[in-house]
């Protein structure tokens, strides 16, 4: 999302109750500090009383010194790591829906195509 659209959606979450996500924040490093800004407003106990208990704020970056500390310090924090090594990694990728059910196979004009297909897909995934 743009800046001014990322606001909006806060703002508009704010007030509604809605989650709002914005994903790789890393990315938007002018756009950090004014964030930060924007929660301690709303975080300031004041405001508490006009924020819906309802509104989640979600946000997905890769590491960077860009992102405030004070913005990871008022965050509950989530890390989702890779397996290790490419067997583990289609083993993962394998044993989890839709790729474990017969069903995405079985349910294509072609089975055996889109196996291969899949194949590729995962194996293209777990290089990178």
């Amino acid at each position: 999302l743009p800046i001014c659209r990322a606001e909006a959606a806060i703002k508009r979450g704010l007030n509604m109750g809605q989650w709002v996500m914005l994903q790789n924040c890393h990315l938007y490093k002018d756009f950090m500090s004014s964030l930060d800004r924007l929660i301690e407003d709303y975080s300031a106990v004041g405001e508490r009383k006009n924020v819906n208990s309802y509104f989640r704020l979600w946000l997905t970056a890769m590491p960077s010194p860009d992102i405030p500390v004070t913005l990871l310090q008022k965050s509950v924090k989530m890390v989702m790591e890779p397996p290790r090594g490419m067997k583990a990694n289609l083993a993962n990728s394998y044993t989890k829906p839709p790729l474990n059910e017969d069903e995405f196979f079985e349910g294509s004009h072609d089975p055996p195509v889109w196996k291969k297909l899949a194949f590729a897909v995962c194996f293209f995934h777990a290089v990178l």
